[in-house]
């Protein structure tokens, strides 16, 4: 594949916006790409790459508010990338449609996510027909170890797919949530009743562990039922949590679970938290 000289590149001319249209969720995206090439070689970050359209169709517009208002994912954007986003549905001859043509996108399409170097070479392969906060958080991952750039703890959880289902009893699902929402591949967990007993449902990454391992090192028992048949306990869930400083913050389903956890243990559960999330606790 082909990548712009430095003379094309200086074409493809935008600002960083202050506000923009609603196909750009909350994220401040560059919009000129040699800009951007010259942020990245200073930082050392890679680059964010997205190709979209604006004004876009539905796919585009729920990407937008699925997954580019999503705070962890804004600010994993903002902070550990250099964000550029180019689109898709331009004339021919414009900056941007020379990008497009260079990395043998279509035009009018649905968006697209690289992560490339600062000279636009991809990292890691991009990202197309899946617009889940997962799947972007994954690419960004991915990305990031590529580039041999730090992947924060929070951003890590926020890549793990909750394929995986198991429903344990305990004597106390306080307790159950506590031994298993830090175990390793667990993305979330929910207290609640089943025959008449207190359980923890689960949902965890079964790339990372199965339902066997999760019983051994929580030291429960798996309950042969789906979380579908537990009935809920709202008010007990991340028990710890409620009833700490850190309630008020705007957590993820999976930070909640982490921090939870964290607490119950008498750990720091600042690494499950954003800078920017850490900074609001501290306020």
């Amino acid at each position: 594949m082909r990548y712009l000289t430095a003379m094309s590149l200086m074409l493809v001319a935008c600002t960083v916006r202050a506000e923009g249209p609603e196909e750009y969720g909350d994220v401040h995206w560059n919009r000129d790409a040699a800009a951007a090439q010259t942020k990245a070689k200073a930082s050392g970050k890679p680059i964010l790459l997205l190709f979209t359209e604006v004004p876009g169709c539905s796919t585009v517009k729920g990407y937008a508010k699925r997954v580019l208002k999503d705070d962890l994912l804004v600010e994993a954007a903002e902070t550990l990338f250099v964000p550029l986003v180019i689109h898709n549905n331009t004339d021919k001859g414009t900056p941007d449609r020379a990008l497009l043509d260079r990395f043998g996108e279509a035009a009018w399409n649905n968006p697209v996510l690289y992560v490339v170097d600062a000279d636009l070479k991809p990292l890691v392969p991009r990202l197309a027909g899946d617009y889940t906060p997962v799947g972007t958080a994954a690419t960004m991952v991915a990305g990031l170890e590529k580039a041999g750039r730090p992947v924060p703890t929070w951003l890590r959880a926020k890549s793990a797919r909750a394929d995986g289902a198991a429903v344990y009893q305990m004597y106390c699902f306080w307790s159950g949530e506590a031994a298993l929402g830090g175990l390793p591949g667990v993305v979330s967990t929910s207290p609640g009743f089943h025959d008449g007993a207190e359980v923890v449902a689960v949902r965890f990454d079964p790339r990372v562990t199965d339902a066997d391992t999760l019983a051994k090192r929580a030291g429960v028992k798996r309950v042969d039922a789906k979380p579908e048949a537990v009935r809920p306990a709202p008010n007990d869930r991340n028990y710890r949590l409620k009833r700490s400083p850190l309630a008020s913050l705007p957590l993820d389903e999976t930070q909640q679970t982490r921090v939870n956890a964290a607490l119950a243990a008498g750990a720091d559960p600042m690494p499950f938290l954003s800078p920017r999330q850490r900074a609001q606790a501290s306020r």
